[in-house]
């Protein structure tokens, strides 16, 4: 099929073409629509919806802009885990795990990247940058753990690997 020229965001019909939409965008990179138009969209019409929240803070974090990041990652972590202490998905969690690493709170990082680890999808990374932590703080032992559980994730992560052999 060709393809469509997207709607602009206030006539697109629901919250689930507005998210969609804004990833579309994202992933092809486009020159003249910006997602974060999508994804407020979708917020203003329902402020909890977890995957808006994590994209708009995502969106914040690949630009830097670490405090404003925080707000919506913490959104999406609260609604995940409102009736699961370990949510389906980890990935709101390992962002704000970064976020607050670039903040310079070591352990709120620390505590995010290993329950962001409890979801398969995000373990390899999640172990990995809890390693990293642990490095930091010259507790080896755990390092190598973490390392070893990022390894038994994805064999195949190379920095994991390297930060081992260190």
């Amino acid at each position: 099929d060709s393809a469509e020229a997207a709607l602009p965001p206030v006539e697109c019909k629901t919250v689930d073409q507005l998210y969609l939409t804004g990833l579309h965008l994202e992933q092809y990179r486009h020159a003249t629509w910006s997602a974060l138009d999508y994804y407020e969209e979708a917020l203003r019409r329902d402020p909890l919806d977890y995957r808006c929240n994590m994209q708009t803070g995502l969106w914040y974090l690949r630009r830097a802009r670490f405090e404003k990041a925080e707000g919506y990652l913490q959104t999406a972590v609260k609604v995940l885990k409102k009736r699961y202490p370990n949510p389906y998905d980890g990935e709101p969690l390992y962002y704000l795990g970064l976020v607050n690493r670039f903040l310079r709170r070591s352990q709120a990082a620390y505590d995010c990247f290993w329950k962001a680890a409890w979801n398969k999808a995000w373990a390899d990374a999640g172990y990995f940058e809890a390693a990293g932590i642990s490095m930091l703080d010259e507790r080896w032992e755990d390092a190598l753990e973490e390392l070893e559980r990022a390894l038994i994730s994805n064999s195949h992560n190379h920095k994991a690997r390297a930060m081992k052999a260190v």
